[in-house]
C-alpha cells in the first residue's frame, strides 16, 4: 500500500510542478502587466500548496505507526476525543466497546473521525458478531467512493481525511484486522474491522 500511494504521490507532484515551471517562465521571458504578474504568483502560491499537501501527506505515510497508547479504558478516551467534535456538528454519537485489543483505539478515533465528517445525525461503534463496525447516515459512497476515502492522492480526494483513513487502515491490518466498507448498506455508510 505504501508503494502504490508513493507512487500516486509522485505522479500527483507533476502536475503543480508543471503548473509552477510554465508560470515561472512565461513571468521570467516576456514582459507582463502588475494583473498578469499577480495571477502568475498566485497561481503559483495554489500549486505550491499543493505540493506540501502531498509532502506532508508522504511524510505521515512513511512514519511508523504511533504506539498505542496505554489506557485502561478505550471508550472513555473515545468518548473523550469525540465528543466535542460530534456537538460542534451537530451529530449523535454512540460508541461502545466491546473486547477489541486497546490497540485498536488510536486506528478507530480516526476511522469514527472520518465517519462523523459524513454524517448528517448520527455515528455509531458497536459490535456485529465480534467484528467492530462503524456506521454513518452520510451520503452513501459507492465502490469508487470508498477507495478515494482512502486514498489521499486520488483525483478530488480530501487529502487529510483520506491520508488518516489510509494510516488507519494500515495500523490496523498491521495488528491483523482487516477493513472493508459494507457494501450495499441502505441508509448510509457501514465500515467493517474484522479481527484476524
Amino acid at each position: 500500500m505504501e508503494r502504490d500511494l508513493t507512487g500516486a504521490a509522485l505522479h500527483r507532484m507533476s502536475q503543480p510542478l508543471t503548473v509552477l515551471r510554465g508560470a515561472a517562465e512565461l513571468a521570467l521571458i516576456r514582459p507582463l502587466s502588475a494583473a498578469e504578474y499577480r495571477d502568475a504568483i498566485l497561481t503559483m502560491a495554489r500549486e505550491t500548496e499543493r505540493l506540501v499537501a502531498l509532502a506532508e501527506a508522504l511524510r505521515a505515510l512513511h512514519q511508523p505507526p504511533a504506539p498505542p497508547e496505554a489506557t485502561a479504558d478505550p471508550l472513555a478516551r473515545l468518548q473523550a476525543e469525540l465528543a466535542p467534535l460530534a456537538e460542534d456538528k451537530g451529530v449523535q454519537l454512540q460508541l461502545t466497546w466491546e473486547d477489541w485489543p486497546s490497540a485498536w483505539a488510536d486506528p478507530m478515533f480516526q476511522l469514527v473521525h472520518g465517519a462523523l465528517q459524513r454524517a448528517r445525525t448520527r455515528v455509531t461503534l458497536a459490535g456485529d458478531g465480534g467484528d467492530a463496525v462503524i456506521a454513518d447516515d452520510g451520503p452513501t459512497l459507492d465502490g469508487a467512493a470508498w477507495e478515494k476515502a482512502f486514498d489521499p492522492f486520488a483525483n478530488g480526494a480530501d487529502i487529510a481525511a483520506a491520508l488518516r483513513a489510509a494510516l488507519a487502515r494500515r495500523q490496523l491490518q498491521s495488528l491483523g484486522a482487516a477493513v472493508a466498507p459494507d457494501p450495499g448498506w441502505a441508509g448510509g455508510n457501514r465500515l467493517r474491522i474484522r479481527p484476524a
